[in-house]
């Protein structure tokens, strides 16, 4: 856990400001060990240098995705990745220079990877399930401006309106418990100028907010299956 992340992390549910305590570092300068602790008196650990929040998370509910990523790696996939799934929604990798990134239920890690590669300030990749101590773990070894918070991406930990660069939820946001929760959720974090970005499988004639972003957002021409999502930038006035 870089130290920079400190500065973005809160309590999930209530924000309130988070204190590190009982620190252990690695040679670079990275948090290995710890605990945040918040002016509510709750207590979060940093294992393997990943800070958990996992205290009123259903962690159980997500392990077949954890079994899933962990299996099936997708890291082969970066030209598919830019070819489409950036191309048709941001136009190139250049977008993504010089940007702090929010990678919300990063699944294996490949895209973190990419987002990191393709020369990002910093990313920031939230994941519920075990597959950040394994698979996780090593698609992002070695890289020294990404960061991993084990969470459930509908109380993420960061600080509202913390994110000047991009809040980025591909194909995950429909398995959260409340679809319009999580989305109102991920955008709180984005700060003026930045923007919230996610797409997800579509359902035919539904209500809500699905509904909603289906007739008033792009459609996803990269997927095999009906997506629909959105891209919102919050105004810097």
């Amino acid at each position: 856990m870089t130290p920079e992340l400190l500065d973005c992390l809160c309590e999930p549910l209530t924000k309130a400001p988070l204190e590190l305590k009982d620190a252990t570092y690695d040679e670079n300068g990275a948090i290995r060990t710890g605990r945040l602790v918040s002016t509510t008196g709750r207590s979060y650990p940093i294992v393997n240098g990943i800070p958990r929040f996992l205290g009123n998370v259903r962690i159980e509910t997500v392990k077949s995705f954890g079994d899933e990523w962990n299996y099936f790696n997708y890291t082969d996939f970066k030209q598919n990745w830019l070819g489409h799934t950036v191309a048709s929604t941001f136009g190139s990798a250049e977008t993504f220079k010089g940007k702090v990134i929010v990678d919300a239920g990063g699944g294996s890690g490949a895209q973190t990877k990419w987002f990191a590669e393709c020369a990002a300030k910093h990313v920031i990749m939230m994941e519920l399930s075990h597959s950040v101590d394994q698979v996780v773990a090593s698609n992002l070894s070695g890289l020294k401006n990404v960061d991993v918070i084990q969470c459930s991406i509908d109380a993420p930990p960061i600080r509202d309106n913390c994110i000047d660069g991009i809040v980025y939820c591909h194909n995950v946001i429909q398995h959260t418990p409340s679809v319009e929760k999580t989305a109102h959720a991920l955008y709180a974090l984005v700060a003026p100028g930045g923007e919230f970005v996610f797409n997800c499988y579509g359902v035919n004639d539904g209500p809500g907010v699905l509904r909603w972003i289906a007739s008033n957002c792009w459609r996803s021409a990269h997927s095999s299956t009906s997506s629909t999502g959105g891209r919102f930038r919050r105004s810097s006035l």
